[in-house]
């Protein structure tokens, strides 16, 4: 730091949005404190600083919350690298850190409208995913992990706030076949990258773990990958199967594409469509479930801006009555499907983690479709689509969430609405 370290004793306060908890200095500056719990008293760094408030890591816990536990992975404690900011905090305690963070933003964001309408249907909790509930330890539930290259040639992940690149000897959060690759100790496949070079482990459940640069995908054993990756979930009439390329997108948690499909599922059911529209369709988790419910008489429209997704999403679709559209997302294309559907009844939309915004949910609201299901990764973007939708005369009838990336401060949230 530029201006020497600067040590302070804090009481945390209440958890933020980002993965850190809110605190007062005896100056009454806010500072977001990372590695600390509610209630705890703490020493702690600061790291980075504006004129009306600071980052800080908590370096030495002096009163601990019965949350805390020994951080799963210190790597990515205190001066180490993003992306584990909820290590140091038991399972209970995540959902607990989450749950509130949902409502805060909610209320916050969504405002008097939206926290209505959640307290109407009896609020909302992050719940764990399926098989997590009565686990002890979330750990290696990832079934895909990117890392950057280092100097040197080995696999690290960026220091927090930094562009420093701290060397990795395993990811705890990842799967046993992630870790048990042959690439921590260096690998001929990405040795010869340059520095920050990103790479891709993949490890689908009960298939084969693939590493991927950008010069190309390769096997544990060295041998070149030159086809998708399959992924198999599970619903009440057998078994929905999709290929994706590598570098596509797909839930990393093992449980998290199968969650999300089948309470998809389980919502637009309850509405009996004959026509839906699916936005960020992806490689079309949520478009083969759809293609069911709407049925060989039905319709179903899928829009996806890349175009390597749609391509993925219509060998997974097969003979489907589906059409996947390539296109960006926005208020006229949104418009166009409706007309060519003639009148959408179920809008599903799985928008990334900016969410949707304005104009779409705008657009999707004019369609006058009775349930708008949104997936959101992001509980601020959540409540912003949220607050846009109800004030275009939608009701929240339904919201689940669930805690699809134990140990980081993520989660995801499915909200179902209805028209009033």
């Amino acid at each position: 730091m530029s201006r020497g370290e600067e040590i302070c004793e804090l009481t945390i306060g209440a958890p933020a949005h980002g993965g850190a908890c809110v605190a007062r200095d005896e100056s009454g500056r806010v500072v977001f404190v990372r590695h600390a719990l509610p209630g705890e008293r703490v020493r702690a760094r600061i790291i980075d600083r504006q004129k009306r408030m600071a980052w800080a890591e908590g370096i030495e816990i002096l009163e601990a919350s019965p949350d805390r536990i020994s951080s799963v992975w210190p790597a990515a404690g205190p001066g180490g690298v993003g992306g584990g900011e909820l290590a140091h905090v038991s399972p209970e305690g995540q959902r607990r850190w989450k749950s509130e963070v949902l409502l805060d933003q909610l209320g916050r964001i969504g405002r008097d409208r939206v926290m209505q309408q959640v307290d109407a249907i009896g609020g909302v909790e992050v719940r764990p995913a399926p098989g997590d509930e009565e686990s002890g330890s979330l750990l290696g539930r990832r079934t895909r992990i990117e890392c950057v290259v280092d100097a040197e040639g080995f696999l690290g992940m960026r220091q927090y706030r930094s562009h420093k690149i701290v060397r990795l000897g395993s990811m705890p959060l990842a799967s046993a076949q992630i870790n048990e690759l042959p690439v921590w100790e260096g690998n001929e496949v990405f040795s010869s990258l340059p520095q920050g070079s990103r790479v891709r482990l993949i490890a689908p459940p009960g298939g084969t773990p693939v590493i991927c640069t950008d010069q190309g995908c390769w096997d544990g054993e060295g041998n070149s990958w030159d086809g998708p990756l399959h992924w198999r979930i599970s619903h009440p009439q057998g078994m929905d199967e999709y290929a994706v390329r590598p570098w596509g997108f797909w839930q990393t948690h093992r449980s998290g594409a199968e969650v999300l499909a089948r309470n998809v599922e389980e919502i637009v059911s309850a509405h009996s469509p004959s026509r839906v529209m699916e936005l960020y369709s992806g490689a079309g988790l949520f478009s083969l479930p759809l293609s069911r419910i709407v049925g060989d008489q039905g319709a179903l429209v899928t829009l996806e801006a890349d175009e390597a997704a749609v391509a993925d999403a219509a060998n997974n679709l097969g003979r489907s009555v589906c059409e996947p559209f390539v296109g960006d997302v926005d208020g006229s294309a949104v418009r166009e499907l409706n007309d060519y559907i003639g009148g959408v009844e179920v809008i599903v939309a799985d928008p990334p983690r900016a969410g949707a915004g304005q104009e779409v949910c705008h657009a999707m609201a004019n369609t006058g479709a009775q349930c708008i299901v949104l997936v959101s990764c992001d509980p601020a973007a959540a409540s912003r689509d949220l607050h846009d939708l109800c004030e275009r005369g939608y009701r929240i009838a339904d919201m689940r969430a669930w805690d699809l990336f134990p140990y980081t401060h993520h989660f995801e949230v499915m909200t179902a609405l209805t028209k009033d």
